[in-house]
């Protein structure tokens, strides 16, 4: 549920304990390989209010649509378990598809990581200081804490992919000897722009946007 600032941080807390719980389930091990998870906080501007929840992409066995499919209801009703709340939560699951022939099937599972925060939600036009004290808000509600995470294949996959771009760093020009790589650029999704990697912790990062 939506929570006023003074309580984000403690929410957010009782989520990541939500979701310890709940992905450490026999049931729950049983029928995923592997999963992708983000946590987005979303700013209600009428009633000011925080709504901190999970974008989930789950990798599950061959034999889960025809032997072991967990309906939604049942997924609500693990969800709330895990969250131990009195309430209903709002549990949305569905199949990764492409929605167009053309599309690649990776574009639509990249949906599920979304940005933590998005611009749209704390940037007011004409209200600089309720932009400040929402961005005050979230700064220190997330400071610290590990907003994407990993677990079975994914995890490992992930860790195949951080290594090959290490070797790339590491690149030599084959004839001269010099290094192939001597600034590196990532995307940066909040900001909408490719950011030096080794400004990235700085609080001056220069952003390069290519429209």
């Amino acid at each position: 549920r939506n929570v006023p600032p003074y309580e984000l941080s403690a929410q957010i807390d009782r989520l990541f304990q939500a979701w310890h719980r709940f992905s450490r389930r026999k049931w729950f091990q049983t029928i995923t390989i592997g999963w992708f998870r983000v946590l987005e906080i979303t700013y209600n501007l009428q009633k000011g209010t925080y709504h901190p929840h999970f974008h989930v992409l789950l990798a599950v066995i061959p034999s889960y649509f025809s032997k072991r499919y967990v309906r939604q209801e049942q997924w609500v009703h693990y969800w709330q378990d895990a969250l131990r709340v009195n309430y209903t939560p709002i549990v949305d699951i569905r199949t990764v598809r492409k929605k167009t022939k053309d599309q690649a099937l990776e574009g639509v599972a990249a949906e599920a990581g979304k940005y933590a925060v998005k611009s749209a939600d704390y940037l007011i036009p004409g209200r600089p200081e309720e932009t400040d004290r929402i961005v005050q808000t979230l700064d220190q509600a997330l400071r610290g804490r590990r907003l994407v995470t990993y677990g079975g294949e994914l995890r490992e996959i992930y860790r195949e992919v951080r290594e090959i771009n290490r070797s790339y760093e590491d690149c030599k020009c084959s004839i001269c000897q010099s290094d192939m790589f001597q600034e590196v650029y990532r995307w940066n999704g909040g900001l909408k722009g490719y950011q030096l990697e080794s400004q990235i912790s700085g609080s001056l990062s220069p952003v390069v946007s290519f429209e």
